[in-house]
C-alpha cells in the first residue's frame, strides 16, 4: 500500500501542474473524443485546462496532467469516474478493455483538513490475459469536484507479447509447489 506521503506528493504534483496551466477554456470542454484519433488530440479536445502528457522511453503514455470533466450521468464516486476515464481514454494507455486489462486495487482519499481533502487516487493493477502484472499500475486522480486531474501509467516493456499459456497442468503445478 503506498504511503500517505506518496499520495500527497502525487496530488501536489498534479495540483502544481493544474494551477500552472492556462486558464479554463471559456467555451467549456469539447464534444467528446473522436474514435481513432491520437490520444493527445482526444485529451486536448475534452480538457478544460491545457496540461501535459509525458511518454516513457518506449513511447507509451506515462503521465497525464490535465482537467477533464466527467459527464453528469457518471456516478459521483471516484471509482466510477476513474472507470469512465479508462472506458473513454484507456486505449491510449494500453488499456483497450478495462474489464480485462486492469483490476481496481484501492482508492486512496485525501485527509480532511488537508489540501487534498475530497481528492481521490484510484489505483488499478494491470493484468495480461487475467494474470496479474506485478509493478504495473494505472493511477487515476479524481479531484474533489469530480474532474480527472492526473493519470500515472506504468507499463513494462513487451507486456503485449507475454505468453500466458500454462505449460503445466494444475496438478503438476500443485505437486511442484508442495514438494
Amino acid at each position: 500500500r503506498p504511503s500517505r506521503s506518496r499520495l500527497v506528493l502525487l496530488s501536489t504534483i498534479a495540483l502544481i501542474v493544474v494551477v500552472g496551466c492556462a486558464a479554463e477554456d471559456p467555451d467549456g470542454p469539447g464534444p467528446g473524443p473522436t474514435p481513432g484519433t491520437d490520444f493527445e488530440d482526444r485529451i486536448r479536445q475534452d480538457e478544460t485546462r491545457v496540461g501535459w502528457i509525458e511518454r516513457d522511453e518506449d513511447g507509451d503514455v506515462a503521465v497525464v496532467a490535465t482537467r477533464i470533466p466527467v459527464p453528469a450521468d457518471v456516478p459521483a464516486d471516484p471509482a466510477s469516474r476513474a472507470g469512465w476515464f479508462l472506458d473513454t481514454y484507456g486505449g491510449g494507455l494500453g488499456v483497450d478493455d478495462p474489464d480485462a486489462d486492469v483490476v481496481e486495487d484501492r482508492v486512496l482519499t485525501g485527509e480532511p483538513g488537508t489540501a487534498e481533502e475530497g481528492d481521490a487516487l484510484v489505483v488499478y493493477d494491470r493484468t495480461r490475459a487475467g494474470v496479474p502484472v506485478h509493478g504495473s499500475e494505472v493511477r487515476v486522480e479524481v479531484s474533489g469536484d469530480g474532474e480527472i486531474t492526473a493519470v500515472i501509467n506504468t507499463t513494462p516493456e513487451g507486456l503485449d507479447t507475454v505468453d500466458t499459456t500454462p505449460t503445466l497442468s494444475a496438478e503438476e503445478a500443485e505437486a511442484i509447489a508442495l514438494a
